[in-house]
């Protein structure tokens, strides 16, 4: 047999530019920050009859301007195909061929025009981004009846897998003519960067699948990977599976109005994972693209091009990272299969995980890619499956699943107390913490004293920083995620809707505390709250000693009395504040999806061609 599949992808986006980071940024909606809230931007022109950008202030764009006149787009066109080739050798043997292919070209363009706050004389740039992957799948499978009891399937494949990117970015800057976005219009074009990779997996794997008078069944599966991402003498790994599954019910012959179904099953898997690509060696990049260790020099230099070293320190001695997992659980069904349940524990645990590292800048690089750590996670997984309601041509079903799961950093690699996991606001970020959960959050406090009171600056009657920027302020992790899917049915139409419920975990809301700082949420101006004077919880500290108190001539703590303006206040106590003050719970209960939808009864369709 022969077959395929052949699908073509146009995308094209246009919007306001929406990257940066940072309050003070060229995305369209951080803009919105600085302005009061009784500011209409549409009462007031963006644009003048000479084309200049009318800032609301110094350094920032109109809002409209940025949406009008300094345009984000990108354009993608992607291709993929799949190719299947079959021939059966015997009645239980067939070799088979699949390939797969998928490519995609991607232009991104930037444009701030000219008088923009951001790039005065006005910047276009242009990203280019062209990728591949290629992936092949030669299998030979075995299906034969060994007796009247015993079923076998067995199958040996072989994988290759390739992925391929290059990416280059041009600059111009000095816009020539208002309105034209290309480069051509540009004054001065430069390299502004490019990289470069191709990786490649080659993998064999073998499974042989048991099953003994369709109730228990075994299944053992392995495989070996080489991959060009590792050093050539780590670059293979074998990871192995097996499973156990036995029907109770069947190989027990229970089936009754009460009990119709049950199934136990035992799993054990391990699976290896290859590093980051180019990570076993230092790279250079050509004409300062990105990663360049040499701060604000870039090349071209005296229209000489040039050479940088990476900020990445390559590590030949990389090993396979690697996740074992034990995992047991039983599927039971009850009541004429209108009630059932699918529950799950499993226990995993990866080990010599990949991670980035920051070293210090006296090392001569920033990073390193190290086995820096193992990381266990356990947890319950659970299902029910009810069907509370047949009457007639109605029927009401409810789907819902639960998830609990308990994760730990169980150690790092020598000399690391943490690994950060995501961080660009310098002191405050997620981590990797030996005997925490993966990814608290770590970050800034106001020092306290012994007995839990905040320390306040009696000077000033704001918090003293505790100078430690490592304590643990929360855990992204949730409690539980309860998933409830309610499905009615009746004469062909069914109306679906989907709850979702996440249970605790904590969030750092950047952008929340930028505009409650700024003024721009409404809780800023209820009632008297521009009006009226604030005092913050505490006891006066020692400036020079955060954790100490200070005290009266008797020995006692002395109250905060020291009161402070509302502008203080807010810009105080969120942008200004401790990292601690901005972490908030994350639960949430969503709606997530509601669908409507009707099915045609066969007989309107049997006389036709369509199915």
């Amino acid at each position: 047999y022969v077959g395929g599949s052949l699908s073509y992808i146009s995308t094209n986006q246009q919007g306001p530019p929406t990257g940066g980071g940072g309050v003070v940024s060229s995305g369209f909606s951080t803009q919105l920050w600085f302005i009061p809230r009784s500011y209409n931007p549409y009462e007031y022109p963006y644009i003048d009859e000479n084309n200049q950008d009318q800032h609301y202030r110094t350094g920032e764009d109109h809002p409209l301007f940025s949406a009008y006149e300094n345009p984000f787009s990108s354009r993608v066109n992607r291709i993929f195909t799949t190719t299947n080739l079959g021939y059966d050798v015997t009645d239980w043997l067939n070799v088979s061929l699949r390939v797969g292919y998928d490519s995609y070209t991607q232009s991104n363009k930037q444009v701030f025009a000219a008088s923009s706050q951001f790039a005065p004389s006005g910047n276009i740039t242009v990203d280019d981004i062209f990728f591949k992957s290629i992936n092949t799948d030669f299998v030979i499978t075995a299906t034969k009846d060994l007796s009247s009891d015993i079923s076998l399937k067995a199958t040996v494949g072989h994988n290759l897998n390739q992925r391929e990117q290059d990416r280059q970015v041009f600059s111009g800057t000095g816009i020539t003519v208002f309105g034209i976005d290309d480069l051509d219009n540009t004054q001065n074009v430069v390299p502004n960067g490019g990289t470069y990779f191709k990786r490649r997996l080659l993998g064999m794997y073998g499974d042989v699948s048991l099953s003994f008078r369709d109730y228990l069944f075994l299944g053992l599966t392995g495989r070996n990977d080489w991959s060009s991402t590792l050093p050539l003498e780590n670059n293979s790994f074998f990871y192995p599976a097996a499973t156990l599954g036995f029907v109770f019910s069947d190989a027990l012959n229970i089936d009754n109005k009460v009990f119709n179904f049950g199934k136990l099953r035992l799993a054990y898997g391990k699976v290896g994972n290859d590093a980051p690509v180019y990570s076993t060696q230092e790279r250079l990049y050509v004409n300062g693209a990105y990663g360049t260790a040499l701060g604000s020099l870039t090349f071209p230099f005296n229209n000489s091009a040039g050479l940088t070293l990476s900020d990445a320190l390559g590590n030949t001695a990389l090993t396979p990272e690697f996740t074992t997992e034990f995992e047991i659980g039983t599927e039971l069904k009850f009541l004429n299969n209108r009630a059932g349940f699918d529950v799950t524990y499993f226990d995993r645990k990866t080990t010599d995980q990949i991670f980035s590292v920051s070293r210090a800048p006296s090392y001569g690089f920033s990073t390193e890619t190290l086995n820096a750590g193992e990381v266990t996670n356990k947890g319950w997984e659970v299902a029910v499956n009810l069907t509370p309601v047949i009457a007639g041509d109605f029927s009401w079903n409810i789907y819902g699943t639960f998830t609990r799961i308990r994760n730990e950093v169980v150690s790092l690699t020598e000399g690391l107390t943490r690994i950060s996991t995501a961080s660009n606001f310098f002191t405050l970020g997620t981590f990797a913490v030996p005997g925490q959960p993966y990814g608290v959050i770590q970050g800034s406090t106001a020092a306290k004293d012994s007995l839990g009171n905040y320390l306040i600056n009696p000077t000033t009657g704001y918090w003293i920083n505790d100078p430690d920027n490592t304590k643990i302020i929360g855990d992204p992790n949730p409690d539980f995620i309860l998933g409830v899917s309610n499905t009615l049915d009746y004469k062909g139409f069914s109306l679906n809707f989907l709850i979702d419920w996440k249970q605790g975990g904590d969030l750092y809301a950047g952008t929340l505390s930028a505009m409650r700082g700024r003024g721009v949420l409404a809780e800023t101006a209820e009632g008297d709250a521009r009006q009226q004077a604030y005092l913050l919880p505490g006891v006066y500290g020692d400036i020079n000693n955060p954790g100490t108190p200070l005290t009266d001539d008797s020995g006692n703590l002395i109250p905060n009395s020291f009161q402070i303006d509302a502008n203080d206040y807010f810009w105080r106590t969120s942008s200004n504040a401790p990292a601690e003050f901005n972490v908030y719970d994350a639960s949430v209960v969503r709606l997530r999806e509601v669908g409507l939808s009707y099915s045609f009864p066969k007989a309107w369709l049997e006389n036709i061609f369509i199915g």
